[in-house]
């Protein structure tokens, strides 16, 4: 399910890494330079005019010098693997907790259940939006790690919706055949952006502080029941591509899950696919997840 983060010694860009040590932390977190986005400093309650780079990739002693510079706002997009994704809460959303603290501590639980037990909070800018940083230990796959984010906030009942509640990397859809970028997010502790405490009240904007902090939440997180949900978002994926593919060959898929599992086990050493089995029917074809799935897959495998 892991992978390693950016890798210094088979990387080309070895000698290209920033010559602060600081630095050197801070893209073991944020390092993906493909399609990253940069604004100048907008005045006092402007909104920033972003422009997307995607004609080549920064290297990491460049985005660590542009993250620096005190006139400029960057930022930056997602790789194959990520070890952190960010949910971006507007001032104005009905899910900012000056509007509703309910539906705040509703989606922070609703991701404490996949076993994200840790966040960290940062005012994005003047406006006063949230940015919630979750850190992981090790790089995931990306697009597994949006799914799995979104099946949890829609399970809660919570929708993604721009102004309201959004998710970095976002769920784009899914096609080996055809890659897409995901959408690039504003870094953190820019101009007029501040880590919060847990009242929400502004601190610091110290980035050996974000870093410290990053280290800790990625060390307090539940990988074991992330990783649940996360093969339970490969699997959604793998659906949907299937049927993408066209009507028939769902159908076909579904009726050949059908029938494996009511011929059910013929012999020894059967065990693991026919619960791969289980898990691929009642997530695709009865949409069931986490307590749903497992009562589902038990009571199968019992019949």
């Amino acid at each position: 399910m892991g992978a390693p983060a950016y890798d210094y010694h088979s990387s080309s860009s070895k000698r290209l890494l920033p010559l602060d040590p600081l630095g050197r932390r801070f893209i073991q977190y944020f390092y993906h330079g493909w399609s990253f986005i940069e604004a100048p400093v907008p005045s006092w309650g402007g909104r920033p005019s972003w422009r997307t780079e995607k004609r080549y990739p920064m290297e990491p002693r460049n985005i660590w010098s542009k993250y620096q510079d005190p006139e400029l706002l960057l930022g930056l997009s997602f790789d194959k693997y990520t070890n952190y994704f960010v949910l971006d809460i507007d001032r104005k959303s009905r899910n900012h907790p000056e509007k509703s603290r309910e539906n705040f501590d509703g989606i922070l639980q609703a991701l404490e259940d996949i076993g994200m037990c840790r966040v960290l909070a940062v005012n994005s800018s003047e406006s006063e939006g949230i940015h919630l940083y979750y850190f992981l230990p090790y790089p995931v796959y990306s697009i597994a790690l949006a799914v799995a984010v979104k099946q949890a906030l829609f399970q809660a009942g919570f929708r993604l919706k721009s102004g309201q509640l959004e998710i970095f990397p976002n769920p784009k859809p899914y096609n080996p055949d055809k890659i897409t970028s995901f959408r690039s997010h504003r870094l953190p502790l820019q101009k007029n952006s501040f880590l919060l405490n847990r009242d929400l009240q502004p601190i610091s904007n110290s980035v050996e502080t974000l870093l410290d902090w990053a280290d800790l939440t990625a060390s307090s997180q539940d990988m074991e029941l992330l990783g649940e949900a996360l093969k339970a978002a490969e699997e959604w994926l793998s659906a949907q591509y299937y049927i993408r593919r066209g009507k028939n060959s769902a159908e076909e898929w579904c009726w050949d899950l059908e029938e494996t599992i009511e011929q059910g086990w013929t012999g020894s050493g059967q065990t693991n696919d026919m619960l791969l089995a289980f898990a691929r029917y009642g997530i695709i074809f009865k949409h069931h997840l986490g307590e749903e799935l497992v009562e589902y897959m038990l009571s199968t495998a019992l019949s």
